[in-house]
């Protein structure tokens, strides 16, 4: 047996934009009410193996065991927001608030967007995140959360959920940031 880790490009989990208005989990947190711009880690991009054409509302093979989770925001470094991570597992199951916490712009510019190569100005890779409240299976991971001017994320086991939305908050932050984009690979 070879084990393997995909190398790949960056994703967009989520588009850019401005703060999302929180999913409220205590009316809408069913599955059939998640937003039609959640994560399907079966999506097209990732390649799908014999086994999901069996069951596909059901069962599946995925090649994602773990995600990788980075967030840029504009429009310059030291800008705050809060991030908010959910998933689901597959159809008809409740949401799970996995984590939640802050992050901090830093100095590193997103020159290009990671997905498309187009031209980006006035946006910058976070370097400082921290986990304020968990509620996994195993941990989640913040890589930095010491402004190193590099760029942070979040890592965990995806512990067979199929389904994942990042939300951001900026109100009441001391610096509020703009256009906020969130990234993932898998491994």
């Amino acid at each position: 047996m070879i084990l393997q880790t995909p190398c790949h490009k960056i994703w967009p989990m989520r588009a850019t934009g401005a703060e999302d208005t929180l999913l409220d989990l205590t009316t809408a947190g069913d599955f059939a009410s998640k937003p039609s711009d959640t994560l399907d880690l079966l999506s097209d991009v990732i390649d799908w193996t014999d086994n999901s054409a069996k069951n596909t509302g059901l069962t599946h093979d995925t090649e994602t065991n773990g995600i990788d989770i980075y967030i840029a925001a504009s429009n310059a470094h030291s800008k705050t927001l809060n991030w908010y991570l959910t998933a689901w597992r597959n159809e008809n199951g409740p949401a799970k608030r996995v984590a939640e916490g802050t992050a901090e712009t830093g100095t590193q510019a997103v020159v290009t967007y990671p997905h498309n190569g187009a031209s980006i100005a006035n946006m910058f890779w976070c370097d400082n995140i921290v986990i304020t409240y968990e509620n996994w299976l195993k941990e989640v991971e913040a890589t930095d959360s010491g402004n190193s001017n590099s760029v942070a994320s979040l890592f965990l086991d995806t512990c067979g959920y199929r389904y994942w939305l990042i939300e951001f908050v900026t109100t009441a932050t001391s610096a509020p940031a703009t256009n906020i984009v969130a990234y993932y690979g898998r491994f």
